[in-house]
């Protein structure tokens, strides 16, 4: 998922991404409908599921899916469900998503947080007076600042994942010492999320260890400090400075190990463990032996037919749920293969292939097995259980291999002897390469999409990706996929997905995200309005509209709505799921070890 901002993170192994996403200043609460934990839970006790005392010291030892190889969530790179489990105790945020969908200022970091005029639209943060970095130093307005300079889409040089909202603001000042933000948008624009600006919190104040360049090959001399602390400092090696609730000891050369020790210049409640370590285990099959071993204390799986058993086979000394929320599998196309985006014929190549794709078998062969109440999606913006979905997608995803073919043929495509597709121009369609990265459940997905089109022509050759964030962000021509399997974590902020879909800017020439290089000016205008528009009912009728013609597209493909799974020793207390883009570390500094 997003942590971060709010937008959907890449999930690796269904990587996750996160997406800043602002608004304007409603308060009212998500429609969305919370996600129960459990047979025995009911949706109202979501955010309360497994609360208890804690002794107030101990270790635990959580598992993560793929190694840390970013330390900075805004970048393309970073920007992954796995790196942000990891710190969410580090950097803090503005507003916390809970696991019932509900959002609540973090009043440890902020004493409030207002918008304070519509015109233009305006919002006043006011910061904790003890609100200190670790290393002592304040966090201000300049922490703040430093989000918008990197986020706000003014300089090519800042590596963001998206600057969805940031764009619309037209300035940010600090006062009373830099203890109170003023955020002024620019006249006109409103934006509906704005609690979900300023997600992610990082110590500005460290590019002093930036005004000069490096020896650092990849540190540009015409880059400013700020940017070579956004794009070299904090991805390349993990933060010393914490405004969490923990601050990183130290990581393994790997990066597969990292512990966290109490940060105990923290101004805001005391952290109930000693010590967190974040194991990677990016073979999930190994995670039961590793919680049943006791070499970890809890799992967060992608939840496969074997895993789900192996798990709840555990016994009574664990817990074990498998709930359903804001994450959803999908494919997606990249426009920049010649084939896939031509102007001339690469709609109806994108929308045959989607056609001829049967979810209802790739369903039936993964998913389906382990969570019987798997179906297709069918929207990119809503999950079934959220108010305004509805389905949008006009057939694609319908195994309807007939249909395809006509697609085909009154495109003026044409197959060879051998039964291979042959474009209108007369050459072969080429192979497809469709990249992935996780576990057995997404290999069978991609395996028996490869098979499926097969019946209209199209070869497709699947195979497995060790760096999903690295793979998303391949610039240009180095593009490494020409479709690509994994899930989006999403957030009760529906418009922290306007950037998925939204245009890349005038001369861009690196997609943001997973940004497959789509494009629709349709498209840009009902994404804008939609993050405009403060009456849900409304927005949503902007966001499926503009779902529609995505879907005329066929620029990606919802799969189902993916499940979720976790498990931890039951001598854990205040652990819990949380189904959206910040995850179940949301709570960090909660978590325990039962008092007796």
């Amino acid at each position: 998922m997003n942590l971060r901002t709010t937008a959907p993170r890449a999930i690796a192994c269904a990587a996750v991404f996160a997406l800043a996403v602002s608004a304007c200043g409603s308060s009212k609460k998500s429609t969305a409908t919370p996600v129960p934990q459990g047979p025995a839970a009911s949706a109202a006790e979501a955010n309360t599921v497994n609360s208890g005392k804690a002794t107030g010291t101990g270790s635990v030892t959580w598992t993560i899916e793929k190694h840390i190889d970013s330390w900075n969530p805004g970048t393309n790179e970073g920007n992954t469900f796995d790196f942000a489990q990891a710190l969410n105790g580090v950097y803090p945020t503005s507003f916390i998503i809970n696991p019932d969908y509900t959002i609540s200022l973090n009043k440890e970091l902020l004493v409030s947080a207002e918008q304070t005029s519509t015109s233009p639209l305006t919002l006043v943060y006011k910061i904790q007076p003890t609100a200190t970095w670790s290393d002592g130093e304040q966090i201000t307005a300049d922490d703040f600042i430093f989000l918008w300079h990197a986020q706000n889409g003014t300089s090519a040089k800042f590596d963001v994942a998206g600057t969805t909202g940031y764009e619309d603001i037209a300035s940010v000042d600090g006062s009373d010492g830099g203890k109170t933000v003023t955020v002024k948008f620019k006249d006109g624009k409103i934006y509906s999320d704005w609690k979900s600006l300023f997600g992610t919190l990082m110590p500005s104040h460290l590019k002093k260890n930036f005004d000069k360049p490096t020896s650092d090959k990849t540190d540009d001399p015409t880059f400013t400090a700020e940017e070579r602390l956004w794009n070299i400092g904090l991805q390349t090696s993990a933060p010393k400075v914490s405004g969490g609730p923990y601050v990183i000891d130290s990581v393994s050369a790997d990066g597969l190990t990292i512990v966290e020790k109490r940060n105990d210049k923290y101004y805001g409640a005391k952290a109930n463990l000693d010590q967190i370590t974040f194991k990677a285990i990016e073979d999930s099959t190994q995670e039961p032996l590793a919680l049943k071993n006791g070499d970890v204390d809890g799992v967060y799986p992608q939840p496969t037919f074997d895993l789900v058993n192996q798990l709840k086979g555990l016994g009574s000394n664990y817990t074990v749920n498998l709930n359903a929320g804001l994450i959803f599998e999908h494919l997606d196309m990249n426009f920049h293969n010649k084939y896939l985006g031509s102007k001339d014929f690469g709609t109806a190549l994108r929308t045959a292939m989607f056609t001829a794709a049967n979810r209802e078998q790739i369903i039936g062969k993964t998913v389906k097995q382990f969570f019987p109440a798997a179906k297709p999606l069918n929207n990119r913006f809503f999950v079934q259980s959220q108010k305004g979905y509805q389905d949008n997608l006009n057939g694609l995803g319908g195994g309807d291999v007939a249909k395809a073919k006509k697609v085909l043929t009154d495109a003026k495509f044409t197959w060879d002897a051998s039964g291979a597709l042959v474009a209108p121009d007369g050459t072969k369609v080429p192979t497809i390469r469709l990249r992935f990265k996780g576990n057995q459940t997404r290999q069978d997905t991609c395996d028996e999409f490869a098979r499926q089109m097969k019946e209209i022509g199209v070869t497709v050759e699947v195979s497995k990706s060790d760096s999903l964030g690295k793979l998303i962000a391949q610039k240009g021509d180095a593009y490494q996929w020409d479709m690509i399997l994994f899930a989006w974590v999403g957030s009760p902020f529906i418009s922290g997905n306007s950037s998925i879909y939204h245009s890349l800017p005038d001369g861009a020439t690196d997609p943001q995200n997973d940004d497959g290089w789509y494009g629709n000016p349709k498209v840009d205008d009902l994404l804008v309005k939609a993050g405009a528009e403060t009456d849900y009912d409304k927005a949503a009728v902007l966001w499926n509209q503009a779902d529609k013609i995505v879907s005329e597209d066929a620029y990606t493909l919802p799969l189902y709505q993916k499940p979720t799974m976790i498990a931890y020793k039951n001598t854990l207390v205040n652990v819990r799921d949380n189904t959206t883009s910040i995850g179940p570390t949301y709570n960090v500094g909660q978590w325990g070890i039962k008092a007796s």
